[in-house]
């Protein structure tokens, strides 16, 4: 009889440490997969920037240098100075993914030659506005 006991005993303590095992497993899987999602980074970087006052657009050349996966889009255009705001006709968002480098283009009304603006492009992850950049131009004829 004492002998049923002492192996009902081991196996049981046997069952607690792999359930003990499991459960530190899952939180490690848990913990890492938390710092995996946390560790991805929505940046952007412009690297050139041109508006056409008689074809009413703005062109930006916008790169990713994040690690995420971004959608990119010209979001606002104020002329400096008077701090006016131009109307975008069509706000679009296009991919980027990492390291990926595109030119967006903002169809607006009333851009003027040589007046400078400032372009304001804005970088989101999911719906979330995740980053932004600010650059300034003149409009050319």
């Amino acid at each position: 009889m004492a002998g049923k006991k002492a192996l009902s005993r081991i196996l049981t303590e046997i069952v607690l440490m792999m359930v003990g095992v499991s459960a530190a497993v899952g939180a490690y899987s848990l913990y890492n997969g938390y710092i995996h999602d946390s560790s991805q980074v929505c940046r952007l970087a412009c690297t050139d920037i041109v508006a056409v006052a008689g074809a009413g657009q703005v062109y930006v050349t916008v790169k990713n240098i994040g690690t995420a996966d971004a959608d990119a889009a010209v979001y606002e255009i104020l002329e400096v100075g008077t701090g006016i705001t131009l109307a975008i006709n069509c706000i679009d968002f296009l991919r980027l993914e990492p390291g990926r480098e595109r030119t967006l283009v903002a169809r607006v009304d009333g851009l003027k030659a040589g007046v400078k603006y400032s372009v304001t492009v804005v970088g989101r992850s999911g719906q979330t506005i995740a980053t932004y950049v600010v650059v300034e131009t003149v409009a050319a004829p």
